[in-house]
């Protein structure tokens, strides 16, 4: 838990291009299709969303780098 949130703060700060090599590109793309229903505030809406078929270390990880692309300084 505490490495995920760790590698999810430097997602945020650091802002990688990608983010494949820590979740897989198709599970990028489901967390992405349901976090633009349920927005990415919070995590729940999202793995439910999703049929608690992906980790909630691993939707924690998209939506940081999500949070990234919406708000890029």
């Amino acid at each position: 838990g505490t490495v995920n949130e760790y590698l999810a703060e430097f997602v945020r700060t650091e802002k990688p291009e990608s983010i494949f090599a820590w979740v897989p590109e198709d599970v990028c793309e489901r967390v992405a299709a349901a976090a633009e229903m349920h927005g990415t505030a919070r995590l729940k809406p999202v793995f439910a969303e999703l049929n608690g078929e992906v980790p909630y270390d691993a939707i924690r990880i998209v939506l940081a780098f999500l949070e990234t692309q919406n708000n890029p300084i």
